[in-house]
Order: structure tokens, then C-alpha cells, then sequence
């Protein structure tokens, strides 16, 4: 055998031996299974995201009770968490709530809504 029919057979077992050890390698496990949800941080954030924006949404619908869009003081004061902070949550000082300015609050949790008091109809 001459040196180049050697650097040929031997490239060729090379090349079989690659072959063999990738075709022997154990397939991706989410295609097995593909019902198994895929972990991805920016979908996670955005439901997240559209979640809270769901729940300003209710909380602030229920409060403006006038429906013009916003929330002013006497509809917040249907609130204890929202009427001892609205100035805070108020960022442009116009006395009323906008649905921007009412989703940015960040425990919306902690905002209650007591049907039973004065300004909520």
C-alpha cells in the first residue's frame, strides 16, 4: 500500500467512526416530548407582562365608575390603598389616574376595592 492509499483509507475510517458516534448520540429531549413547555425568559416576561396589564385593567374599570378614563380622587377613595397614595401614583399631577399611570403601580395586590363605600356605584 502506497502512503496516499493509506491517508485515503484512513480518512475514510475517520470519517465512518464521526458518522457512527453522532448517529449514536441520544436525540434532543424536547423533541421526544414536545407538549413539555420550552423555557423562554422573554415569553415568560411578556405573559407576565400581559397579565398585570389584565388585572390594572379590571382594578381600573371597576374604580372608574364614571367611565371617562381615568380615576379621579373621589372614585380612588373606593380604595384605602389607593386614596393614602394617589399623589404618589398621580405622576403628571393632573388629579386623576390614567390606566398608564394606574398600571405602573407595583402592588396592585394591595389595592382593594370596598364596593360598599362612598363613591363607587
Amino acid at each position: 500500500m502506497n502512503s496516499k492509499s493509506v491517508i485515503t483509507s484512513g480518512m475514510l475510517a475517520l470519517a465512518f467512526a464521526s458518522a457512527c458516534a453522532l448517529a449514536a448520540q441520544p436525540e434532543d429531549p424536547m423533541a421526544k416530548n414536545p407538549q413539555q413547555p420550552v423555557s423562554n425568559p422573554s415569553q415568560t416576561m411578556k405573559s407576565t407582562s400581559a397579565a398585570s396589564t389584565t388585572v390594572a385593567k379590571g382594578k381600573f374599570d371597576m374604580l372608574d365608575t364614571n367611565h371617562d378614563g381615568y380615576v379621579d380622587q373621589q372614585e380612588a377613595a373606593a380604595s384605602n390603598a389607593l386614596s393614602a397614595q394617589f399623589s404618589q401614583f398621580d405622576s403628571n399631577k393632573d388629579s386623576k389616574l390614567s390606566l398608564t399611570e394606574f398600571a405602573s403601580i407595583h402592588d396592585l395586590a394591595s389595592i382593594k376595592i370596598d364596593k360598599k363605600k362612598k363613591g363607587y356605584e
